[in-house]
């Protein structure tokens, strides 16, 4: 059928035609993270506890990323992110901590570092030392764990950066 610029028929074709597309597109997204979520072992777990944040209970998550040492055997390093903390507080978390555990590193957000607190121990001593300690506002509690980017996606953005840097351009 012909498209007559006077005819309602034409912008509805050229929705049809579009949503069609947009569709397509869609489909195959769902389709690239069906893929990639295979190549995931096991997806991410997590325990959750109550702690002191802003003069309130509140109960917040533990995630325990699959290949992380945490999940592996059962200790190894936790990465705690308290947002608004001061260098008082971040102190405060490395006094009195739970028998098993230890202060790895921390940061130094009163002169502009990151407000983030790293200890070794287990889920449980983890779990104590939230539980012993208020906050200025949640924490987000994660174990550390390995992350590598995938091979596929890596080589073309390094295919791109490395056309930029030649050309001051992407390829086209």
């Amino acid at each position: 059928q012909e498209c007559h610029a006077s005819g309602e028929d034409c912008a509805t074709k050229g929705r049809v035609v579009l949503q069609r597309v947009m569709e397509k597109h869609a489909q195959t997204l769902v389709e690239e993270v069906a893929e990639e979520d295979e190549h995931d072992h096991i997806a991410a777990t997590s325990a959750a506890v109550q702690v002191n944040a802003g003069g309130k209970q509140v109960t917040v998550q533990l995630t325990i990323h699959p290949a992380s040492e945490v999940n592996r055997t059962g200790n190894g390093t936790w990465i705690i992110v308290v947002p608004n903390a001061t260098n008082g507080d971040l102190r405060s978390l490395g006094e009195n901590m739970p028998e098993g555990s230890e202060l790895v590193s921390k940061g130094d957000p009163d002169h502009g570092g990151l407000p983030f607190f790293m200890m070794r121990g287990t889920k449980e001593t983890v779990k104590e030392e939230l539980r012993t300690h208020a906050f200025p506002v949640a924490p987000n509690v994660e174990s550390d764990s390995d992350t590598y980017a995938i091979p596929e996606k890596l080589e073309s953005v390094t295919r791109i950066a490395s056309s930029q840097q030649n050309t001051g351009k992407p390829d086209s």
